[in-house]
């Protein structure tokens, strides 16, 4: 059998298109020529990277390099015989392929870096305490919550607008939040600030965190940067490690 032939059951296995009487063929070859064993597996690597990337030009070149190399030379079927050129061959342009794959990746990673991604990638929702909502809580604090908890931001901040000036330093903190999801950055930003004002040790690395978001998401970069160097410093800081991480995206 030719290496021609060999070559096509080789890649008949790796698309797993060989028919019954070839695939026994095949595994005869095999047992005879153990050093194919490592040829397929370079085969099967390369045809994996191929079809993640859908690069159609590189196995055309994969295929000329092979008959380039074995032409219809006849196959000695001795243990002796080793293909090293075509190993060789093969790692490099898997690498290649895997090179190719990596700066893509960092492409599309680096046009992804935009003020509203990254908002969008590190907001998370403050979570409430749950000691707050009592069972003798008022009928609009309890509609607040829920709201805020369903996720519907306008209408949370809608319900708790008029008692804004009533409520503790949690309220405020969902309050601001609503507004921030609700576009409404100069209510955000005043919230965070009377949370702020208040010295209130639980609640200041929160507002710190939603204000810096609330600065992101208007595109006001340098202000974000301010107050998130400010948490990325103190490593005992709530939202150190996301506020680390958001810097080196900015």
């Amino acid at each position: 059998m030719t290496k021609e032939q060999i070559d096509i059951l080789l890649d008949k296995y790796v698309n797993n298109t060989l028919s019954a009487k070839e695939e026994i063929q095949f595994n005869e070859i095999l047992d005879n020529i153990p050093e194919l064993k490592r040829d397929l597996k370079i085969r099967q690597d390369i045809a994996q990277s191929m079809n993640y990337l859908g690069n159609k030009e590189l196995k055309n070149l994969l295929d000329k390099i092979h008959l380039e190399e074995f032409g219809n030379e006849q196959v000695d079927l001795t243990p002796k015989s080793k293909n090293w050129i075509i190993y060789l061959i093969g790692g490099i342009i898997l690498l290649g392929i895997l090179g190719v794959f990596l700066l893509n990746t960092n492409t599309q990673s680096a046009e992804s870096q935009s003020p509203e991604n990254l908002y969008a990638e590190y907001f998370e929702p403050f979570v409430p305490s749950s000691q707050t909502r009592g069972e003798n809580a008022e009928k609009i604090l309890e509609t607040f919550y829920e709201a805020y908890q369903d996720k519907n931001y306008a209408k949370a901040l809608n319900v708790i607008k008029p008692i804004l000036n009533e409520q503790e330093n949690q309220v405020l903190l969902l309050a601001s939040i609503s507004a921030i999801q609700s576009d409404n950055h100069n209510l955000a930003q005043k919230l965070l600030d009377q949370i702020l004002d208040s010295k209130d040790y639980y609640f200041t690395d929160h507002a710190n965190w939603y204000k810096a978001l609330s600065f992101l998401k208007q595109e006001k970069n340098k202000e974000a940067k301010d107050l998130l160097e400010e948490l990325s410093q103190d490593s005992d800081a709530d939202h150190h490690l996301e506020a680390k991480k958001l810097m080196e995206k900015i």
